[in-house]
Formats: structure tokens, C-alpha cells, sequence
């Protein structure tokens, strides 16, 4: 659901950022442990995925992931300190609907 949120707000630059920052063999590698452990209700087994190789492999997941959100907080910090251009109609910061 959050990709899904992601990617109906963000920039084309902005997703293809998350593409690429959060992608390698560690993300691959979550994937596949997920798919295990959906699978282990069944199965019964996490097909021999411990502990301390899950925390290791979502760590490098997450810290890319927070690359992306420094990012997009950077972006979001430019964008607020960008002046709006004089627009009318009552959203513009300078109608007077806003005084």
C-alpha cells in the first residue's frame, strides 16, 4: 500500500530513485524470505532462514529505504522554500480568500 501511495505522489526522477537506490541482491534476498515466510503457515519450515540473517538482509533494505526518504524530504524542504507563482483563483497564496 505505501508503494502504491508512493508512486501516485511522487515525481518520475523521484521514483526512479527508489527504483534504483532500493534494488540489489539484499532487496532481492527480502523477497525471497517473505516469500518463505508466507509460505511457512503452510509449509511449517522458513527453509533454514534464521534470525540473525533476516534482521542483517532487512537492515540493508531499510537504510536504502531511508535513503529514499531523505530524498524526498530534501525535495519536499526545496519545494516549501520555492515561491509560488501569482495563480488565480482562492488556493493562491495571494487571493485575498486566504486572509
Amino acid at each position: 500500500m505505501f508503494l502504491k501511495q508512493f508512486h501516485t505522489f511522487a515525481t518520475p526522477v523521484q521514483g526512479a530513485f527508489l527504483r534504483e537506490t532500493v534494488s540489489g541482491q539484499a532487496v532481492e534476498e527480502v523477497k525471497r524470505m517473505e516469500a518463505l515466510a508466507v509460505g511457512s503457515i503452510e509449509s511449517g519450515t522458513t527453509g533454514g532462514v534464521e534470525a540473525p540473517r533476516w534482521f542483517d538482509t532487512i537492515t540493508v533494505k531499510i537504510d536504502r529505504m531511508k535513503t529514499v526518504e531523505d530524498r524526498l524530504a530534501s525535495d519536499l524542504i526545496v519545494l516549501a522554500d520555492t515561491p509560488l507563482p501569482a495563480r488565480p483563483g482562492p488556493r493562491s497564496f495571494g487571493s485575498e480568500a486566504w486572509s
